[in-house]
């Protein structure tokens, strides 16, 4: 799904130290946040040549949003006014497009791909909002 390259490109190029606490926060708590410095260089290395392999890495910054720009507007353009993409009640396609909105969406630092949801594409996080509050109420998302 390129719209998860192309977000996942910008949620981690300029915040690798972020990623790399975050990662570590999640594995093994708090108490490991000092490593974020050292492992940041190692990461941001893997990351981009994974990038280079996958094919967004080969795509200026401008490229890559315009794939981003483009993928979010079909997904909104096919949402439309409904609730969800094939009714009244969730599908799998809407979860999906939850998951892969959300990973970039509720990260705790500010990068290109959410500023680009929250300032054209409304309808995508109200989507998402509200596959959160039916299905995910449990979870506390961005925290």
């Amino acid at each position: 799904m390129p719209v998860f390259c192309s977000a996942t490109w910008f949620k981690v190029k300029d915040n690798v130290a972020e990623f790399a606490a975050t990662l570590l926060e999640f594995k093994f708590g708090s108490s490991l946040e000092f490593l974020k410095n050292i492992i940041a260089p190692i990461l941001r290395s893997k990351i981009q040549n994974l990038f280079r392999i996958e094919g967004t890495g080969n795509h200026t910054d401008e490229e890559n949003l315009t794939i981003l720009r483009s993928d979010l507007q079909a997904i909104e353009t096919y949402l439309g006014d409904k609730d969800f993409f094939f009714g009244d009640k969730p599908s799998l396609v809407d979860i999906m497009v939850f998951a892969h909105v959300a990973a970039f969406y509720y990260l705790p630092w500010h990068h290109l791909a959410k500023d680009l949801v929250d300032s054209e594409f409304p309808k995508i996080v109200e989507h998402v909002h509200k596959i959160e509050k039916k299905l995910f109420s449990d979870f506390k998302f961005g925290q």
